[in-house]
Protein backbone atom coordinates (compact mmCIF):
# COMPACT_ATOMS: atom_id res chain seq x y z
CA UNK A 1 0.00 0.00 0.00
CA UNK A 2 2.98 2.56 0.62
CA UNK A 3 4.43 1.99 -3.12
CA UNK A 4 0.84 2.80 -4.07
CA UNK A 5 0.71 6.24 -1.73
CA UNK A 6 3.97 7.35 -3.30
CA UNK A 7 2.02 7.02 -6.87
CA UNK A 8 -1.52 8.67 -6.06
CA UNK A 9 -2.49 12.26 -5.35
CA UNK A 10 -5.47 13.34 -3.74
CA UNK A 11 -7.08 16.03 -5.22
CA UNK A 12 -10.40 18.74 -4.15
CA UNK A 13 -13.02 18.32 -6.49
CA UNK A 14 -13.05 22.02 -6.42
CA UNK A 15 -9.69 21.22 -8.98
CA UNK A 16 -12.21 19.62 -12.02
CA UNK A 17 -15.32 21.05 -10.60
CA UNK A 18 -15.54 22.78 -13.96
CA UNK A 19 -15.55 19.98 -16.29
CA UNK A 20 -18.06 18.04 -14.16
CA UNK A 21 -20.98 19.18 -16.71
CA UNK A 22 -19.30 18.05 -19.21
CA UNK A 23 -18.78 14.73 -17.31
CA UNK A 24 -21.79 14.08 -16.47
CA UNK A 25 -23.01 14.56 -20.17
CA UNK A 26 -20.38 12.70 -22.11
CA UNK A 27 -20.51 9.48 -19.44
CA UNK A 28 -22.09 6.55 -19.93
CA UNK A 29 -22.55 6.37 -16.06
CA UNK A 30 -23.03 9.03 -13.92
CA UNK A 31 -21.39 7.53 -11.08
CA UNK A 32 -18.09 7.91 -12.97
CA UNK A 33 -18.64 11.84 -13.63
CA UNK A 34 -16.30 12.40 -10.82
CA UNK A 35 -13.19 10.26 -12.69
CA UNK A 36 -14.25 11.58 -16.23
CA UNK A 37 -14.14 14.96 -15.49
CA UNK A 38 -10.87 15.00 -13.64
CA UNK A 39 -9.57 12.97 -16.76
CA UNK A 40 -10.87 15.70 -18.92
CA UNK A 41 -9.08 18.52 -16.73
CA UNK A 42 -5.97 16.96 -16.60
CA UNK A 43 -5.32 15.29 -20.29
CA UNK A 44 -4.49 12.14 -18.33
CA UNK A 45 -5.73 8.64 -19.63
CA UNK A 46 -8.68 6.99 -17.19
CA UNK A 47 -7.44 3.30 -16.37
CA UNK A 48 -10.77 1.76 -16.06
CA UNK A 49 -12.11 -1.82 -16.76
CA UNK A 50 -15.62 -0.42 -17.56
CA UNK A 51 -15.95 -1.52 -21.38
CA UNK A 52 -18.69 1.09 -21.52
CA UNK A 53 -16.47 4.43 -20.87
CA UNK A 54 -14.41 3.42 -23.95
CA UNK A 55 -17.10 4.54 -25.96
CA UNK A 56 -16.11 8.53 -24.61
CA UNK A 57 -14.25 10.14 -27.26
CA UNK A 58 -12.76 12.82 -25.39
CA UNK A 59 -10.91 10.75 -23.55
CA UNK A 60 -8.25 7.87 -23.73
CA UNK A 61 -9.77 5.12 -21.50
CA UNK A 62 -7.44 2.35 -20.64
CA UNK A 63 -7.94 -0.99 -19.34
CA UNK A 64 -5.58 -3.00 -17.01
CA UNK A 65 -4.53 -5.10 -20.03
CA UNK A 66 -3.31 -1.71 -21.46
CA UNK A 67 -1.75 -0.64 -18.54
CA UNK A 68 0.21 -3.53 -18.19
CA UNK A 69 1.69 -3.44 -21.97
CA UNK A 70 2.37 0.68 -21.16
CA UNK A 71 4.20 -0.13 -18.13
CA UNK A 72 6.20 -3.59 -19.80
CA UNK A 73 7.51 -1.24 -22.50
CA UNK A 74 8.21 1.80 -20.18
CA UNK A 75 11.14 -0.96 -18.41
Amino acid sequence: MSVLRRHVVFVEESFYSEFIPLALEISPDQNDADFVALALKTGAPLWSNDTKLKSIRELTVLNTREVIEIARMKN
